[in-house]
């Protein structure tokens, strides 16, 4: 079973990736752990130094360490691939779902603000255009506990 799992740099991150090792221990599945690295609107200060056609590579090397690092106590035995890709969050996803011909998408989802009502959030872009089941991990409120 491939299962693929959206790994960013929120707080949640580490209890998806927690639930991602029970479920493919539990079901003989092969975790593809893939970070998606959007391109910012705004740019730091020092992005300016670096030549335009350059930054999309900077950034993909940075997240793909930042990723790696964030798996290295998983299982070896589970970990099929970590990945960071440029591009939309959502879209990265579901691209690398049908790439992998997975038959699991876990995601985690926090708490959003209005923005986010709006404009939808990446857990329910991706529930919505997924090719295979998703299973989104909620944050745990203070109201929830």
């Amino acid at each position: 079973m491939n299962i693929i799992v959206g790994l960013d740099r929120s707080e949640i991150s580490k209890a998806v990736l927690m639930r991602a090792v029970l479920f493919a221990k539990r079901n003989d599945g092969k975790l593809h752990i893939v970070r998606a690295v959007p391109i910012p609107v705004e740019m730091p200060l020092e992005a300016l130094s670096i030549d335009p056609e350059a930054l999309p590579a900077r950034l993909l090397d940075y997240a793909q360490r930042d990723i790696e690092r964030m798996v290295d106590d998983a299982p070896k035995d589970v970990v099929a691939s970590v990945e960071a890709r440029v591009g939309v969050p959502w879209q990265v996803l579901v691209d690398v779902a049908r790439e992998k011909h997975a038959e699991l998408l876990i995601v985690g989802t926090h708490q959003y603000g209005i923005l986010d009502r709006l404009l939808g959030t990446t857990a329910a872009r991706v529930a919505n255009h997924a090719p295979c089941s998703v299973y989104i991990v909620r944050e745990i409120t203070e109201e929830k506990k």
